[in-house]
């Protein structure tokens, strides 16, 4: 079930469609914030760290050189997915400089 069936389905948001909307569009602009966010941390990360940006470029240019001279038809969502290293450097970097950082103490 995804957020609008689940908004749908939900009393309080019964009859206010105007509600589900700002709710969804929140939600999208939220995640969308974090990834861009998070996508630059990983940038000043790599010119910060050389060794994690080759890691990174070893892990992601093979795929992307089978593909190049059309990388939007044959960069295939499964293979984005298989990029373990990156997936891992985007929640460590996430984990490091939260997008809404948490108080502490």
């Amino acid at each position: 079930m995804d957020l609008m069936a689940i908004l749908m389905s939900t009393k309080f948001y019964e009859g206010k469609d105007e509600l589900i909307v700002d709710e969804l569009l929140s939600t999208f602009v939220g995640g969308m914030k974090t990834v861009q966010s998070t996508t630059t941390n990983i940038i000043c990360y790599m010119d910060k760290f050389p060794e994690i940006k080759k890691k990174l470029f070893d892990e992601i240019l093979p795929p992307v050189e089978k593909v190049r001279d059309n990388i939007l038809d044959g960069l295939k969502f499964e293979t984005v997915t298989d990029f373990d290293y990156l997936q891992r450097c985007f929640y460590e970097v996430l984990r490091i400089e939260p997008v809404v950082p948490l108080p502490t103490g």
